[in-house]
């Protein structure tokens, strides 16, 4: 957090708390390719080490020394790293959440402190001129209405419901308003997080990792603390920090859960997801997912366009083989239940709970109830909010207690309904343009906001290529011969993962 300089326009000694969430997401986002990119690769660097340790052609006392000390540093080493950059990145999905909930939910919110602090002074200054002024011209008028009631009649003028609406930006006090509950919102989210890294388990982790790197680093090659070769006889000079002598209570069951998991995963007898909660190869099932935000508009009726990838599912939709997008949910009958598929790739069955009212509720305890009407489907929640679907099953509309905040807009191209727009009460809008003919016929080239922004689309074989952004950064996939995506090449031409299939 930037504090004010010595001149600045804030009160000495007060911090300027600034926070721009788009800025703060894309430097995670590129965080997230650095993690992704390690954590792709660690398990096999773990598994070497393994392989080198219990390797039995190399034998005498240097190869045990130089194997112990695989074992026992440098493997629980790198497992520290794999369990503690997990620890950071809940930090930080931790950290966005957070904001998102309890100071401002758009997603181009930025904000100052110092600025807001500005506009709250700024607003004392006007409505103290709106009342000094406005009560002169109603003494004035007052005046003219007494003196002069012979000539004609007169109209007060009434500055009050002016100075009401100011104050409910910023009240004369400063502790009312949107703009003072906005700095308030972010002093306190500030306070409540200032500390997240220094008081958390990944900062104990952090500290015996970088201390044993260091201690490691020391005396590797010369022989001053020990040598790896005579690891046996000189290891105990080497210093060595273990998180499970640092940690207490949860944190430490936590830990050791962790290492327990990793080892059972190590042997085969656990999957990958019980410890890489992460990774985007769910190995529990064999499967390759992949979700990005592509377009986000903010303000009360927010709108995004995602993408979801999922390499199980075999179908062609508008993004190509194995893609859906955030608007592309379907309602179909299958027997005496209703279903729908998500973006996502799941599903939700509906069975019946009201024939008469054609109420159905989740099976498996998802919220919401379903109606059948003569004319679609409605999917309503507890909180007001609902979904509304036509009577082919596809998404129209979606809104809250206040009616239908967001429209869905199809046309009908060779056969084909495609979605054409998708607009919101505050005119968030996207706009799809799709091929009209040759072999990407029907699958959607750019997607355009209110703005003009685009995000544009490229196909070889109706898969899914190439993504080139608003600001025109690019990322790239490649398939193997059963169309599932093999590598995924980010914006700076680095393949930050490789699917192995079985």
């Amino acid at each position: 957090m930037a504090r004010a300089d010595a001149s600045g326009n804030i009160e000495r000694g007060e911090v300027d708390i600034q926070w721009n969430t788009q800025r703060l997401r894309s430097y995670f986002n590129k965080c997230q390719e650095t993690y992704d990119s390690f954590l792709s690769m660690s398990d096999g660097l773990i598994k070497a080490f393994e392989s080198y340790a219990n390797d039995e052609e190399h034998t005498g006392p240097e190869a045990d020394s130089s194997k112990a000390f695989v074992t026992e540093k440098q493997i629980p080493l790198l497992i520290d790293i794999v369990d503690d950059i997990q620890k950071l990145e809940d930090l930080q999905e931790n950290l966005m959440t957070s904001f998102e909930e309890n100071v401002d939910s758009s997603t181009a919110a930025r904000i100052s402190t110092a600025h807001l602090r500005q506009v709250m002074l700024d607003f004392v200054g006007l409505e103290d001129n709106l009342q000094d002024v406005g009560d002169k011209i109603k003494g004035l008028a007052e005046s003219l209405a007494e003196t002069c009631s012979e000539v004609g009649t007169y109209t007060v003028p009434d500055y009050q419901p002016y100075y009401d609406e100011m104050e409910k930006l910023s009240s004369r006090n400063g502790l009312t308003g949107l703009v003072p509950e906005t700095k308030k919102a972010l002093e306190d989210f500030d306070a409540a997080h200032k500390t997240d890294i220094s008081s958390s388990d990944y900062k104990t982790i952090y500290d015996t990792i970088t201390a044993n790197i260091s201690s490691f680093m020391a005396g590797l090659g010369d022989g001053k603390y020990y040598d790896i070769t005579t690891y046996n006889e000189t290891g105990e000079s080497l210093a060595w920090r273990y998180p499970a002598n640092e940690l207490e209570g949860e944190a430490l069951e936590e830990y050791v859960q962790y290492v327990t998991d990793m080892d059972a995963y190590l042997r085969g007898v656990k999957p990958r997801c019980a410890v890489y909660k992460y990774d985007p190869v769910n190995m529990c099932n064999g499967n390759y997912i992949n979700e990005h935000t592509d377009i986000s508009l903010g303000g009360r009726f927010k709108l995004e366009f995602k993408r979801f990838y999922n390499a199980l599912d075999i179908s062609e939709k508008s993004l190509g083989v194995g893609w859906t997008h955030s608007f592309e949910k379907r309602i179909y009958e299958d027997n005496d239940k209703l279903k729908i598929d998500y973006p996502d790739g799941s599903s939700g069955s509906f069975a019946c709970i009201n024939a008469k009212k054609q109420l159905y509720m989740e099976e498996h305890g998802e919220p919401g109830i379903l109606e059948k009407l003569t004319d679609g489907y409605v999917l309503r929640q507890d909180s007001g909010e609902f979904e509304r679907y036509d009577v082919r099953g596809y998404l129209i509309a979606f809104g809250d207690n206040d009616g239908e905040n967001v429209s869905l807009v199809y046309e009908k191209s060779e056969g084909k309904r495609l979605l054409s727009k998708v607009v919101a009460k505050n005119s968030n809008t996207l706009t799809f343009s799709y091929f009209k003919d040759g072999k990407n016929l029907g699958l959607i080239e750019k997607v355009t906001d209110q703005t003009g922004r685009s995000v544009f689309y490229a196909y070889e074989d109706r898969r899914l290529v190439e993504i080139k952004e608003p600001d025109q950064a690019t990322r790239r996939f490649t398939y193997d011969s059963e169309n599932r995506i093999k590598d995924v090449i980010n914006p700076k031409g680095i393949t930050s993962i490789t699917n192995e299939y079985d």
